[in-house]
């Protein structure tokens, strides 16, 4: 059985969204024009709070 793993969002805008991860991959999150999921930093005028890249994900 092909495994899967899902990433649902719990809270903002984009609640109860889902990626799905059906093959080996990374993902990198976070607020860098790289990042494969790009989160938005709200506070923009105060320090930042999340990093250009918050975390990377393995699905094996």
């Amino acid at each position: 059985m092909p495994s899967q793993v899902t990433l649902t969002v719990t809270e903002g805008r984009f609640k109860g969204q889902e990626i799905i991860f059906t093959e080996r991959t990374t993902c990198s999150i976070g607020r860098g024009d790289d990042c494969n999921l790009q989160l938005l930093d709200l506070m923009k005028q105060q320090a930042k709070i999340l990093s250009i890249q918050q975390a990377l994900l393995s699905a094996i």
